[in-house]
């Protein structure tokens, strides 16, 4: 079974792609028994969902730096 150190790597690398069948059998072994480790489970999920959220409502402000930096060149 894996350590909580080790099942938090396995979290991780997850959320980046899937897992293999070994390591998803030890994630989950050692979920079933780590409420720690559940916690941060739907944390950083919740986290994850956020971040994505806010780069999807990023805007593009390229046009805004170029004003800015003419603006401090020209004085005004």
């Amino acid at each position: 079974m894996a350590s909580c150190q080790e099942a938090t790597l396995l979290q991780e690398r997850s959320s980046m792609g899937r897992l293999g069948l070994a390591d998803r059998f030890r994630w989950w072994m050692h979920r079933r028994i780590c409420n720690g480790c559940i916690t941060y489970t739907r944390q950083a999920e919740v986290i994850d969902r956020l971040l994505a959220a806010r780069t999807a409502e990023m805007v593009d402000t390229s046009a805004l730096q170029l004003r800015i930096l003419e603006r401090i060149r020209t004085g005004d």
